[in-house]
This record gives structure tokens, sequence and C-alpha cells, in this order.
């Protein structure tokens, strides 16, 4: 893995870390995080890592890092998170004007 590749899976393991500490503080259960369907985040911690991770400079870091993980096999919820996180992620790409986000 290269360095902006782990620089990804650090932020995405921080995304997750703020996930699960924000729904232990609401009391929600570990399922219903799983299940849920609540992305973006709307923590401020979660929603400053989301922005990180989506912001333009980090697009084609962020799409071949998902393009390994899903190639490797991952589960349905990282399947519905990284889907949130490209989709948000293309949006800010296009945002600024640059063309569309590369594929």
């Amino acid at each position: 893995m290269d360095e902006e590749m782990a620089r990804i899976w650090r932020l995405i393991g921080k995304l997750s870390d703020a996930r699960w500490q924000h729904a232990a503080q609401l009391g929600v259960s570990a399922l219903q995080v799983t299940l849920s369907e609540s992305y973006p985040p709307e923590d401020p911690t979660e929603r400053a890592v989301w922005n990180e991770l989506t912001s333009p400079q980090n697009y084609g870091s962020l799409r071949r890092y998902v393009r390994v993980e899903l190639d490797e096999g991952v589960t349905d919820f990282a399947k519905k998170l990284f889907g949130a996180l490209l989709m948000d992620a293309e949006k800010r790409w296009d945002s600024q004007g640059i063309g569309p986000a590369p594929r």
C-alpha cells in the first residue's frame, strides 16, 4: 500500500471510530449503526473527517482505495459507506468547475 492509500485508509478508520463513538454517546446499538442509511454524518468530528476524505484533492486516491477494497471484497456496510463517500466526493469535484470527475 502506497502512502496515499495508507492515508485514505487511516482517514476511513478515523471516520469509523468517530461514527461508533457518536453512536455510543447517543445509545445507538451496533446493529442500528450497521443498518443505518444516514450518510453523510452530522457529528462534527465525523463531518470533519468526511470533508477531508471527500475533498477534491483526495478524489483520485479515494477512488483508487475504494476500487481496491471492492475488488478484495467488503461488507455491505462498507459498500454503502464507500458509495456515499464517492458520491459526495464527485459532487465536490464537480462543484470546483474543473471538469467531470476522473473515473
